[in-house]
């Protein structure tokens, strides 16, 4: 028989797997799938967010941290106090179940004395009316005598069972009158264990005078001490782990601090307005007509272009038309990395910006080239390693026009009025900054 070795680690796959298994352990599978995503990176084109400039990663500088253990005389909890205090509780809980029984067994003797032979007749009367209805055919005459046969029977019945039962009632209160006692003596004698440990625990100290071991962390970067207190946690019982067999959809929440983002280093006002965006952060600006809403798009694409890498304006409402052109030297926009185009529609722009041409995509407007939420999904798929920066009409209550959704679905939204530009939305720093556009 052929012995099946792992395509991983090369050993014998155990013969409780599968026929057709691969692997010999979901380990296994998990590493090979990953070296296996290693080994084709080299073989895919870079995406053009390698071209970027003026990029910085957001992981923290690491702190050098220097640890110094120290005993100190402090206030601790009396272990002698805690022992006694817990005995003490103890014996409190069990003198209340003792209590319980006591009150279970006097009820149980009541019930006992107060046993008579009265059921005996009432259920021979009862028997005797039944079968006087069946021997007259349920007569009213043939119900009276058998219930008068049934009583007399049930009488002479329990007159002759008397004594026995009375003798059976007798041994059974002395039973229970023995176990009332020997719990009334367990419950006095355990009033008097409670006092005296009570008097004992009055004279204990809670706290004592005791060593504790501290830690003084002593940071090398800020020279500042902080104090921690070293305490025993609880260990963690062990338990089944979920197997994720390699998908990057789930990850482990320690494993967050792994994963850096590239971040665009904005400067003076850029930054105090945006903070610092990832590289293909998505931007939603609107305004009504002629309060500014464009020629703040053209300011920040001219930024973006100057700065950091190429970025495509697609003027859909005013082509390459004088109105644009003076709108575009009049903000002293000239950069070489800053291209324009005289796009219509939606389809148009799929047909003439390619995947990884551009750093940065300004689409103006979404109105004019009809664009819906929908559409804008399939553009974030397309340009996914691009920044998309939209402009939008407004209604006269100040929201953008279209669907409220493209405004949910990106990072930041900026609102342009007389000539200010608001952020109300923005995952990269509080929103509510303000840009002075003329």
């Amino acid at each position: 028989m052929e012995i099946k070795t792992c395509q991983f680690c090369k050993d014998p796959i155990p013969v409780s797997k599968r026929v057709d298994s691969k692997f010999c352990s979901t380990s296994c599978r998990a590493k090979y799938w990953v070296q296996s995503k290693e080994a084709i990176k080299p073989l895919l084109p870079a995406p053009i967010t390698e071209s970027l400039r003026g990029v910085i990663d957001d992981k923290p500088t690491p702190i050098k941290k220097k640890y110094v253990f120290e005993e100190r005389e402090v206030e601790v909890e009396n272990p002698e106090f805690m022992h006694q205090a817990t005995a003490f509780k103890r014996l409190v809980r069990l003198k209340g179940q003792i209590q319980g029984q006591i009150l279970q067994v006097q009820n149980e003797i009541r019930a006992t004395l107060q046993m008579d032979g009265f059921g005996w007749k009432a259920g021979a009367a009862a028997t005797g009316a039944i079968i006087g209805l069946k021997k007259t055919k349920g007569s009213f005459w043939g119900l009276l005598l058998g219930i008068t046969a049934g009583r007399l029977a049930g009488g002479i019945v329990s007159e002759l069972t008397k004594q026995e039962r009375e003798k059976q009632k007798a041994q059974k209160i002395m039973k229970l009158r023995g176990q009332l006692l020997e719990l009334q003596n367990r419950h006095n004698g355990m009033i008097d264990e409670s006092i005296k440990m009570s008097q004992e625990l009055n004279k204990l100290p809670k706290y004592v005078m005791g060593k504790r071991k501290f830690a003084v962390l002593l940071s090398e970067n800020t020279q500042e001490a902080e104090t921690k207190t070293e305490v025993d946690l609880p260990k963690i019982e062990a338990r089944t782990e979920p197997e994720l067999n390699g998908n990057e959809k789930i990850i482990r929440s320690s494993q967050l601090k792994d994963i850096h983002y590239k971040t665009l280093n904005f400067q003076e006002k850029w930054k105090d307005f945006f903070g610092l965006p990832v590289v293909t952060f998505q931007c939603v600006i609107h305004g009504m007509a002629g309060e500014g809403k464009s020629t703040f798009a053209i300011q920040f694409a001219n930024y973006l272009a100057e700065n950091f890498g190429t970025a495509i304006y697609v003027s859909s409402e005013e082509g390459f038309s004088k109105t644009f052109k003076d709108k575009v030297f009049a903000n002293k926009t000239s950069s070489d990395f800053l291209f324009v185009a005289d796009l219509r529609t939606y389809n148009d722009i799929l047909k003439e910006v390619k995947p990884d041409q551009f750093n940065f995509i300004f689409l103006d407007s979404l109105d004019n080239m009809r664009i819906d939420a929908v559409m804008m999904k399939q553009l974030r798929n397309r340009y996914k390693n691009s920044a998309l920066v939209t402009i939008s009409q407004s209604t006269k209550d100040g929201k953008m026009r279209g669907s409220y959704e493209i405004v949910h679905d990106a990072d930041i939204a900026v609102r342009v009025e007389n000539g200010i530009a608001t952020t109300t939305k923005n995952r990269f720093k509080e929103k509510g900054t303000v840009y002075k556009v003329f």
